[in-house]
């Protein structure tokens, strides 16, 4: 008996066999193995974690290389990336109960912050962002070169990664008995705050247009 499948359907298992949405999916499996290993064996979930966000750098490489480019792989890099920050966060704040709170703000503005970001955008890219709405957002996503842009996202991860670690050894020292996790989780606080001070900008300019675009509908309707 034959069974004869839509051509749609076609189409939908390409899009998630993609190439840059398979390295997606190795993502999603790495943090869960670092949130499994995070309090028992911070080598392991160091690592783990670390492949996570490098791949990160990679989805987008495969994505321009084979034309893979789809709405459903910009959404899965970007709920990977809000989820994975998300652990990363509950976890130090087991680790660090009296900074609780802090975690919990960071995480509640990173996943608020881009859920009304893409809202807003619609079907667009959100990195298509137009100088009339902020300029910061514009500047960001438009005018920072490949290095800038990398050293912000990598060097957040980088604060974060470093807290944990610094939470289990000092790492190798540099000099007056200063450890390498402890340089670069000073080093990457001011990354980690500039990335924070973004995602309340997405959050307030997307409750903005939104509101605006509520309004328009409804002087529309009446």
């Amino acid at each position: 008996m034959l069974f004869f499948v839509p051509a749609t359907l076609l189409k939908m298992a390409n899009v998630f066999l993609f190439v840059p949405n398979i390295i997606g999916y190795i993502r999603i499996i790495l943090v869960i193995t670092a949130c499994y290993h995070m309090q028992s064996d911070y080598v392991t979930a160091s690592v783990c974690y670390a492949l996570a966000v490098g791949l990160d750098e990679i989805d987008g490489y495969a994505a321009r290389y084979f034309n893979q480019g789809t709405r459903f792989g910009e959404l899965l890099d970007l709920v990977t990336d809000c989820c994975s920050s998300m652990c990363i966060s509950m976890g130090l704040a087991v680790l660090y109960p009296d900074y609780a709170l802090l975690f919990q703000f960071y995480s509640t503005v990173t996943i608020a912050g881009h859920w009304m970001h893409t809202q807003r955008m619609g079907w667009k890219h959100h990195k298509l962002v137009s100088s009339k709405d902020n300029w910061i957002l514009y500047y960001y996503y438009n005018s920072c070169s490949y290095w800038v842009m990398f050293a912000l996202v990598y060097g957040n991860e980088g604060f974060f990664c470093s807290l944990y670690l610094l939470y289990h050894t000092e790492g190798p020292e540099i000099g007056y008995d200063v450890g390498l996790f402890r340089i670069l989780l000073y080093v990457c606080l001011p990354v980690m705050l500039i990335k924070t001070f973004i995602s309340c900008i997405h959050m307030i300019v997307g409750r903005k247009v939104l509101l605006q675009s509520e309004e328009s509908n409804c002087n529309s309707c009446s």
